[in-house]
């Protein structure tokens, strides 16, 4: 029994099938600094959160305790986004360069005011995807 012949319309169109090396690189270096902020957003959170417990509600929230404990979240949403994103700029997927350049700008505003170089390596970073953007059609 033959196959018969293929069609143009079911083949990919040509381009390199691995990640360049840079977005490799940046993938791991991503997916190795999101689990340490993940764990450092957890122990915020979970400081806050019994802050708040022992001291009551309604004067803790809108203290350190609060503000710890809302940063700790944020920082637990953009990490797990930065990771699942990081696997998809691995496997070329067309969402993850999209993706990518608004979880970095999210991730470049909640470090903004920190007065560190964590913001402008961010948006070289995000200059980077953006110049990669025929690998993910």
């Amino acid at each position: 029994m033959t196959a018969g012949p293929v069609s143009a319309e079911t083949t990919r169109p040509s381009r390199d099938e691995t990640a360049p090396l840079g977005i490799k690189i940046l993938c791991v270096v991503t997916v190795l600094l999101a689990a340490s902020t993940i764990f450092f957003g957890l122990v915020r959170v979970i400081v806050g959160l019994s802050t708040i417990s022992t001291v009551g509600l309604g004067s803790a929230i809108v203290g350190p305790a609060g503000v710890a404990t809302i940063t700790g979240l944020l920082s637990l949403v953009l990490s797990v986004g930065q990771i699942i994103v990081a696997f998809g700029l691995w496997a070329l997927k067309p969402w993850a360069w999209a993706w990518a350049l608004a979880l970095y700008g999210l991730t470049g505003l909640h470090w903004y005011g920190q007065g560190n170089l964590v913001v402008t390596v961010l948006l070289g970073v995000m200059v980077y995807i953006a110049s990669k953007k025929e690998h993910y059609r």
